[in-house]
This record gives structure tokens, sequence and C-alpha cells, in this order.
């Protein structure tokens, strides 16, 4: 049976910059466009991977922030959200059993996070 998945439904890439001096002028703004190669991704009986490009490119870079090399990209690839029930289980009369659950909405099938550097050296906690 075939299972088909988005797998690429939420990709969200930011930039991260150190603070510059304000200058005199009304600087521009900086913009970002990105693009992927492929938005779908099928999961199947045999499925053992994908590639995934994801392209961009700046509009209107800070000179002096993009020749020291200090802009991080952040790119976190989430799945399909579904609801997932939690149990805690207890021992009753010497018998595991399931006692109480909490549903959560909306919970990702699968998370990954790829980062240009460190997550703790691009950000704060």
């Amino acid at each position: 049976m075939k299972a088909r998945s988005t797998f690429a439904t939420a990709i969200v890439l930011s930039l991260v910059a150190a603070a510059v001096p304000a200058k005199a002028q009304v600087p521009l703004t900086e913009g970002i466009q990105i693009g992927l190669s492929t938005d779908n991704v099928s999961i199947t009986a045999g499925f053992s991977g994908a590639d995934l490009t994801i392209f961009g490119s700046l509009e209107n870079p800070d000179p002096l922030v993009a020749r020291q090399g200090r802009y991080d990209v952040i790119v976190v690839l989430e799945g399909p959200p579904k609801p997932v029930v939690v149990r805690r289980k207890d021992r009753v009369l010497g018998v595991w059993v399931n006692l109480d659950s909490e549903t959560f909405e909306n919970v990702p099938v699968s998370y990954s996070v790829a980062t240009t550097r460190p997550l703790q050296d691009i950000t704060e906690p």
C-alpha cells in the first residue's frame, strides 16, 4: 500500500545577522527569495530517503555583513501534522496498565533542522 506524505510541508528559512551600526541614510530592507527542488516527497514501502535542494538569494544584503560572511541560514523541515496521544503507565496489582492520557493536536510526524553553523553559535536559547 502506498502512502503519500507531504514531507516538505513547512520550510522555514531565516537569516540571522549580527547588529550593525545604524547609517545616516535610510537602509534598504533586506529580503530573501527561496525555492525548493520539490514540494512533495512520496513515502512508499521501499522509501530509503530523498534529496531536497533548497536555494535562494538575498535582496539588498548589507555589504559589511556579507563581506564578513556573517549571514546564517536555518532550515526547518516539518512533516504533516497529526494528533498524538501520550499515555502514562502505572503498575496496578503487578500489571502495567495505561492510566492517564493527554492528546496533543498538530504534532509534526517528523521534524528536522539544518544550519550553516551550530545553532548555539547563531542564536540564543
